[in-house]
């Protein structure tokens, strides 16, 4: 818990420096989107309320009452849509920030990295992992935590009008929301595993589609008559990945419409208890439409909360990655006080008894080779890959 904790705080510091004045902006704006839908609830109320309440003649009605709550109900819907607008706008220009600032940690953690991790299969998928989830992972934990603040108000009002007309709605509610909870808890660590554990597989099929589309490889596949060979390879990989993923997916649709049968079930015995205090005239019409609504939200807001949670597990679960490869640290330190070398090169460069061996390897690549590379002379190393030529 407590990592988790320092993992989201991490992602959020992430958003805030990348972009502190888009913050401020998007957090301020989800307020007035949690709040400006309940007020045309009760907007509506006094609309219904204020026509049915007179059982008499036409007449009756007060009509200059009326006409201004409507007018109120449209400047309140009015102000929704402007506020919905400005939020994606901001959203969207957080999101662009937010990638570029994090491309650039990636870029500067790659440059200060040992060129043996480039040699590493562990670390290249890490690598990999990190390059694929970076760009988008911390604005996908930001917006999960807003999401759950923004629901988590709206939630807050709705429930104390539903507790009003009787406190066993609330419960109804919530419990109801928790089957689907679970399942998305329980399938979002499933898939945060399978993608692990196909790291490589990914790779490989990048590696595939790379050398199918980018102009290095292009006169290779065709001198060699490789294309149909690497696509066939790159749809093999594909297929399995597609397959695998499908069959968490699938098992995971299936509890979902099991949690969601409990939820109808739910709105049909609330629809019932509303209508019925309403024929009993415990309510008025007014308080009928608002409550059948209210309900209604209220289930959007707590699924949507509960959604929010299960996306912020996931998405924590992701987060490792980027951390996994911050955490990296290189052997070889850059020298705090370099020496120049003043005069030119007189002899060349002397190697004496020199072994290295790549990570995991089961013996070393060079083994106390000594080599005098003489000034002036152009010299070609020729060997087969992992010989140690660099």
């Amino acid at each position: 818990m407590k990592k988790s904790f320092k993992d989201i705080t991490q992602a959020l510091l992430f958003i805030w420096r990348s972009s502190k004045q888009w913050t401020i902006a998007h957090l301020s704006l989800l307020v007035l989107q949690a709040i400006l839908p309940l007020a045309t609830l009760y907007l509506m109320k006094l609309i219904i309320d204020s026509i049915t309440f007179h059982s008499g003649a036409i007449q009756d009605i007060n009509f200059e009452q009326i006409l201004y709550y409507i007018v109120l109900f449209g400047i309140v819907t009015l102000s929704v849509s402007i506020v919905d607008i400005l939020s994606n706008l901001v959203k969207e220009t957080q999101q662009q920030l937010v990638t570029d600032y994090m491309a650039t940690l990636i870029q500067q953690k790659s440059i200060e990295l040992d060129l043996a991790y480039y040699e590493m299969p562990d670390h290249r998928d890490t690598f990999h992992r990190a390059q694929h989830e970076a760009i988008y992972r911390p604005i996908f934990v930001f917006e999960s935590v807003t999401n759950i603040f923004k629901n988590g108000l709206s939630l807050l009002a709705i429930s104390g009008l539903l507790i009003y007309l009787h406190w066993g709605i609330a419960l109804v509610l919530i419990l109801t929301s928790i089957p689907s909870f679970m399942v998305k808890i329980k399938y979002a660590r499933k898939i945060y595993e399978w993608d692990r554990n196909q790291t490589q597989l990914n790779r490989k099929g990048n590696y595939y589609n790379s050398l199918l589309t980018h102009s290095y490889s292009a006169k290779e596949l065709r001198v060699f008559n490789l294309a149909s060979i690497f696509k066939l390879k790159f749809k093999e990989i594909r297929e399995q990945l597609f397959a695998e993923k499908f069959r968490i997916l699938k098992h995971r649709s299936m509890f979902a419409l099991l949690a969601r049968l409990g939820e109808v079930i739910a709105v049909i015995l609330t629809y019932a208890f509303i209508t019925y205090k309403t024929v009993q005239g415990n309510i008025t019409v007014g308080d009928l439409v608002m409550y059948f609504q209210a309900f209604q939200k209220g289930q959007t807001y707590l699924l949507q909360s509960m959604q929010g949670l299960a996306q912020l597990y996931q998405n924590r679960l992701f987060l490792s990655y980027i951390f996994e490869f911050f955490q990296l640290e290189s052997t070889v330190k850059e020298v705090e006080a370099p020496t120049t070398l003043n005069e030119s090169m007189q002899e060349g460069i002397r190697f004496e008894n020199v072994s290295f061996q790549y990570h995991r390897a089961r013996k070393p690549a060079l083994k106390n080779i000594s080599l005098n590379l003489e000034k002036g002379k152009v010299i070609a190393l020729v060997g087969e890959n992992g010989s140690g030529k660099t």
